[in-house]
């Protein structure tokens, strides 16, 4: 019964302890699978080298299940970091609210995972991320535990660190870029579509990034604009790389010229999904290149076109460049024949080297551009004078690199300018002449009114019987006065003021007829020796005035000669000129002399031997005729003049004005005549002249007051008035008086001659012309002629009324 006892006892023992080891185990057990749970989802959670955790409801590390080579790679010891108040300690303050925010998340029951910075034992920054997963109770739902796996990221952050910068580098230089950026892809029907565009592409386009995002070209853009882009477009996918074009368009910015490079974009299969296009507007830089070729032309037209020489030397002296006109200047046949064949601009082109020393030194001390006129010679040695214009072209460093000039070939301005003084010394001449003919005609015509007197009153005493023991001296006045006249007479011709009475004429004529008085002149020891062709010799000229010609340079050939030698007088034909030629075998003269015989007032004559106005007035006589001058002479060897006259049709000897039938003058008492001269002794003597012939005479010094007596009814039979007198002119009294009393004759007198008459047209057949001195005769004559006139045109007595 024992062993039954102690073998139940035994097995019940048994069981007991059994049961007790099971009790136990059991818990083991349920730990076990909690720790194979917790193991499992740390497995779930874990990466390599990341670092697990299991955490206690109250927040502490459960040192049980725990891996951290990540605090031993931070070189923290674990021991201090046993909670997350701890760990928190650890992380960079910035990162530290984002940290607690999270764990306040995970107190409510999510899963959290959270990266911020630490910073290790070393001083060195890490970034971790710490993934938190709570575990509950499966009966109460509580919070058990937290699992935490903390993973070192420091190389991905970092290089999400790279790649968010270069994206905001990328993302500003989009934004930023001064070109216009567009990306276009290709849809699979073929069409392209815009997908995003920068927003200086607005600036530059002037059409909104929104009007186009999304859409084609054809739906955006003006068709002509669309179908080219599409064009450039397919190109680049076709080409399957880069594309550039330059294209011209009208913009609502207004006209742009616009350079685009287009880039494809592959996509992970390597196939081209889009494009990036790249747009620089250049339309300031065209238009700058437009002008610069502009100049470039401008000034290869100026180089090629110019009328001066243009040039670039080296200092050594050989030429650069040159433009035709340069190649021209010197004789060579191109540019580069220029440049080739002068080797050496001093010598080749300098007629002195010297001046090329000294210009070069000049040229590189000065600054600006100098001038200098110079000798230069041609191809063929030829030397003629430049002027040049020369500058040193100095580069960025200072120095001079180059020489720039101008050369002016001066031959034809000194041609030019010798001429132009020439022109400019005849007309000072003339001037000279002009001014002196002036006073000439001034001083003539107040001699002839002194001569007027005396040559009248000369004549008036030579009529009356009770003179007879001083005729011979009223002869020598009446003698001298009529020479003096023809004093004045040179002296008008001379100022131009002395009329003109061409007539067809024999040259041979008129030397011979002359030929008495020039041999009287010439004297015993002179010789004349005469040739004259005995058809004669048809001219057209004043008679008077070429026989004063003759005499005046007769009387110059006697001085000449000093009283003893040979004058020729040849006369001949030259085609439409008659010759008429005087020479002599005096001293002769040079031409320095021979380029001022002509000029008045000079003279080779020893003082108070001459006057200097023999020749000027010759040449002036010669011109008024139509005709001119040569002249020949050697010093020691004589001189010769030839005067060419213009040819007549046929010779015919004009005979003198005054030669035709003249009436006699009449003395008749009933015909009045008015007198108006402002000079009293002029004025007097035609007075005393009209009284003596039977005429009534009313004398008037003042051409106003007789205008006023004939404007209050004063008539007469004959008018007789000064041409110049102050106040009012002779012309302009008669003008008036004919508008009172229009047939009345009108008798002009003046020391000048009828010129200004003839040229305002007022001699007429009732008007004539008498020039003082005038002798009694001639005074009395005209008076007769114009008077008898007028009777026998009105057929009555001749005396004019006033108008009504």
């Amino acid at each position: 019964m024992l062993i039954p006892l102690i073998l139940a006892g035994f097995f019940l023992g048994t069981a007991v302890i059994l049961l007790i080891v099971c009790l136990r185990q059991r818990g083991r057990i349920r730990q076990l699978v909690l720790d194979t749970t917790i193991l499992s989802r740390i497995c779930d959670l874990s990466t390599d080298g990341a670092s697990s955790l299991v955490l206690t409801p109250e927040g502490k590390f459960s040192r049980d299940w725990a891996r951290a080579p990540i605090l031993d790679t931070l070189g923290i010891d674990f021991a201090s970091i046993n909670d997350f108040e701890s760990f928190s300690k650890i992380i960079f303050p910035e990162d530290l609210p984002r940290f607690r925010g999270e764990l306040a998340k995970l107190m409510s029951g999510q899963q959290v995972s959270c990266i911020f910075r630490v910073r290790a034992a070393d001083g060195g920054i890490r970034w971790l991320r710490d993934t938190v997963s709570p575990e509950r109770d499966s009966a109460s739902g509580r919070i058990v535990r937290l699992i935490s796996v903390v993973q070192d990221v420091t190389e991905e952050q970092e290089t999400l660190d790279v790649l968010r910068r270069v994206e905001r580098r990328y993302d500003e230089m989009f934004r930023n870029s001064s070109d216009s950026i567009f990306i276009v892809r290709r849809e699979e029907t073929g069409s392209f579509v815009y997908e995003n565009f920068n927003p200086q592409h607005e600036l530059v386009t002037g059409i909104p990034a929104a009007s186009l995002v999304g859409r084609t070209p054809h739906e955006c853009l003006p068709p002509e604009i669309a179908e080219h882009a599409i064009e450039h477009y397919s190109r680049c996918f076709d080409a399957d790389g880069p594309v550039s074009y330059e294209e011209e368009m009208e913009l609502p910015s207004g006209y742009q010229v616009a350079l685009t490079l287009l880039v494809p974009i592959r996509g992970a299969g390597g196939q081209i999904e889009s494009i990036v296009g790249f747009s620089r507007v250049i339309t300031q830089r065209k238009l700058a290149e437009e002008e610069l070729r502009k100049s470039r032309e401008k000034y290869r037209n100026i180089f090629e076109e110019s009328p001066m020489g243009i040039f670039q030397s080296t200092l050594s002296g050989r030429f650069l460049s040159v433009n035709p006109e340069m190649c021209r200047i010197f004789g060579y046949d191109s540019p580069g024949s220029m440049i080739e064949e002068i080797t050496d601009i001093p010598s080749q082109v300098y007629v002195r080297h010297e001046d090329r020393e000294g210009l070069l030194r000049r040229v590189i001390e000065s600054p600006v551009s100098l001038a200098e006129e110079l000798v230069f010679q041609k191809k063929n040695g030829t030397v003629f004078p430049v002027r040049l214009i020369i500058k040193a072209v100095r580069g960025a460093d200072g120095e001079v690199h180059h020489l720039f000039g101008h050369v002016e070939d001066m031959t034809e301005i000194r041609r030019i300018e010798q001429e132009r003084n020439r022109l400019e010394e005849q007309l000072h001449h003339a001037q000279r002449v002009e001014a002196i003919g002036r006073l000439a005609g001034a001083v003539a015509h107040d001699f002839n009114n002194l001569l007027s007197p005396m040559l009248g009153y000369a004549e008036l005493l030579l009529a009356n019987p009770e003179t007879g023991p001083w005729r011979t001296e009223l002869g020598m006045i009446r003698d001298t006065a009529s020479r003096a006249a023809g004093i004045t007479r040179q002296l008008l011709t001379f100022s131009r003021k002395q009329p003109v009475h061409l007539v067809d004429a024999d040259a041979c004529a008129i030397v011979r007829n002359f030929l008495p008085l020039l041999q009287r002149t010439g004297g015993e020891n002179v010789e004349f020796v005469v040739t004259l062709p005995e058809a004669g010799v048809p001219i057209c000229a004043d008679i008077l005035q070429i026989e004063q010609v003759l005499l005046n340079l007769t009387l110059n050939a006697v001085d000449a000669m000093q009283g003893r030698g040979t004058i020729g007088l040849t006369v001949e034909s030259e085609g439409a000129y008659a010759i008429i030629r005087v020479s002599d075998t005096g001293c002769g003269f040079d031409v320095e002399t021979r380029a001022k015989i002509f000029e008045p007032f000079y003279t080779t004559k020893q003082p108070g031997t001459g006057t200097g106005l023999g020749l000027p007035i010759v040449a002036s006589i010669v011109e008024q005729n139509g005709g001119h001058l040569g002249v020949e002479s050697t010093p020691g060897q004589g001189s010769s003049f030839s005067i060419f006259l213009p040819a007549a049709s046929r010779p015919h000897v004009q005979g003198n004005a005054g030669s035709g039938s003249v009436p006699d003058p009449l003395a008749q008492g009933d015909a009045s005549v008015v007198v108006v001269e402002d000079d009293g002794t002029v004025v007097e003597l035609v007075r005393e002249i009209l009284v003596r012939a039977g005429y009534r005479v009313s004398i008037y010094q003042d051409a106003v007051r007789a205008l006023a007596d004939f404007g209050s009814g004063l008539v007469a039979d004959l008018v007789i008035t000064d041409v110049m007198m102050p106040g009012m002119g002779g012309d302009v009294l008669a003008k008036k008086i004919r508008e009172i009393l229009p047939r009345v004759p009108l008798l002009f007198i003046s020391g000048y001659a009828d010129t200004l008459l003839v040229e305002r047209g007022q001699l007429t057949a009732q008007a004539e012309f008498l020039q003082k001195p005038f002798a009694v005769r001639d005074l009395l004559e005209v008076v007769a002629r114009m008077l008898d006139a007028k009777r026998r045109q009105q057929g009555d007595t001749g005396r004019d009324c006033p108008l009504e």
